[in-house]
């Protein structure tokens, strides 16, 4: 599940769920942070919460972030355009695929 971050994206009200179902599927997750990109007026949005770093696993008693096992970059510092096939290929396998 490839899940773009803006600034509206933590308050989505399905978005705990989609997570969730993708990680039941075996789906391997990737953030991509698009606040730099331009909107369709060329404006840009915020920067804002990445909604790995709320939810976790319990692992044993220890609460293991997705923001620990599941990278995020950002569209435009880590030239997404160049590197989003990579990103994927990365996740796939990191999910065994």
């Amino acid at each position: 599940m490839q899940l773009k971050i803006g600034a509206e994206t933590s308050k989505r009200k399905w978005i705990e769920y989609e997570i969730d179902e993708s990680l039941k599927k075996g789906n391997g997750l990737l953030g991509i942070y698009i606040h730099k990109c331009a909107l369709f007026n060329g404006s840009t949005d915020r920067k804002w919460e990445n909604p790995f770093g709320r939810l976790y696993f319990d692992r044993s008693g220890r609460k293991e972030y997705l923001s620990e096992i599941y990278k995020t970059y950002d569209c435009i510092d880590d030239n997404g355009r160049g590197n989003l096939g990579d990103w994927i290929e990365s996740t796939a396998k990191q999910a065994g695929r």
